[in-house]
This record gives C-alpha cells, structure tokens and sequence, in this order.
C-alpha cells in the first residue's frame, strides 16, 4: 500500500524519514509531487540510498519549481499555476506500479493553489492515501502534531502514525500519542552525516501491515 508523508511543519525531517523507510523497505518507491527549490527532495535521498537518478524506484515530480516557498508563491513567480488534475492523473497512471511514499510539502494546509484554493489535505481526500505525520520531539511539537492530526481526523483520512525526529524526548512524544491516540511508531536523531542503520527496528513491525 501506498502512503503520504507529511509534516507537522517544515523542516521536520519529511526527507530523511522518507530516506530511512525506503532504505528499510527496499519495495518502496518515492514520488514528490511538488518541488519548491533545489536540490530536490528526490535528488537528496538518492544520495542518502547511493542510488542513480536512473533508479526506477523514483518518479519525476509533478512541478519542479525555483524558489523555495510555499507551491502556489513559487509557482507566481514563475507565472504558472500546479494543476491539481495534472497531479492526480500522474498519480492515477502510476499508483498501480508499485507501494509508494508521497512526499508532501510542509503541512497539510500548505496551499498548491489560491484560487481555486487546493491544499494537500484536498489532495487526499482525492486520493484516500493514509498518511504518516513526521514531527519534531522539541518545544511546540504538542501543539503542532495535535493540530495536524485534528484536521486529519476532521476529513477522515486514515493516520498510520508519528515519526519524531530529534533529539529523544519520551515525555512529548508520549503526551502526543495519549492526547492523539495515534501511535509512535518511530523516532531518530538527525545529524548532518545520518546514519540510515539508526531508524528503529519498531519501525518495520508498525509499518509492515501498511506496506506489505
């Protein structure tokens, strides 16, 4: 089964944890439907898999834009405007070719499009992918993966649940699991040099039944 990979804001280790799944589950391929700067997403974890841009595991983004910003400022100035139907068709054609992680870009009210708006939150209701939320263990992260699973839960999208990316802090990341109910299925420190080995064998037992 396919999922989304999103973050309860940006530069909370969406890529890395991405990296580090794909690099535990070498069935998984890797698709970043929006691209906002350079290198991409998919460029930086072909380099953590020391794998070539020719791998099959990957598929090119939908919109690979130059600035980094949100994907609807990004693509202004670029004088475009991300289609969502243009997203959703290559999703249609490729969605049967193997189990995939979806990147997202920020969190799920990150807007694609203004007018009309379309939020990743829209796209998977368009989708009905299961999402696994990456969130950081430091101050703030409470209120951020709490917000980010009630607006999940408000449309009904199925959460498979938490990565932690930091520094180990069991008392948030515990409190997040209770309030939630959503589970912990995983947390890792990340350094300049990860290390890929340092995902938690955990991860394998909870992701299993979703990938499988």
């Amino acid at each position: 089964m396919s999922f989304f990979l999103t973050g309860t804001d940006t530069g909370v280790g969406k890529t890395t944890t991405a990296a580090l799944l794909m690099s535990s589950f070498p069935e998984l391929m890797y698709w970043k439907p929006v691209q906002s700067g350079s290198p991409s997403d998919r460029e930086k974890v072909q380099i953590f898999l020391n794998l070539p841009n020719s791998s099959d595991r990957f598929i090119e983004e939908g919109y690979s834009l130059e600035a980094s910003l949100s994907p609807h400022r990004a693509a202004q100035l670029e004088s475009i405007s991300i289609d969502p139907k243009y997203l959703l068709s290559i999703w249609e054609k490729r969605q049967n070719d193997g189990n995939f992680i979806i990147e997202g870009s920020g969190g799920l009210l990150v807007p694609l499009n203004l007018n009309p708006s379309y939020t990743w939150i829209d796209f998977l209701i368009d989708t009905k992918l299961p999402v696994l939320i990456a969130s950081r263990t430091s101050l703030g992260t409470i209120n951020h993966s709490l917000l980010t699973v009630r607006v999940l839960q408000e449309h009904k999208i199925p959460i498979i649940g938490f990565v932690f990316c930091g520094k180990e802090n069991l008392d948030n990341q515990n409190t997040v699991q209770h309030l939630s109910g959503v589970q912990v299925i995983g947390q890792y420190e990340q350094k300049d040099d990860v290390q890929l080995s340092s995902c938690p064998i955990h991860l394998h037992q909870s992701l299993e039944p979703w990938i499988g």
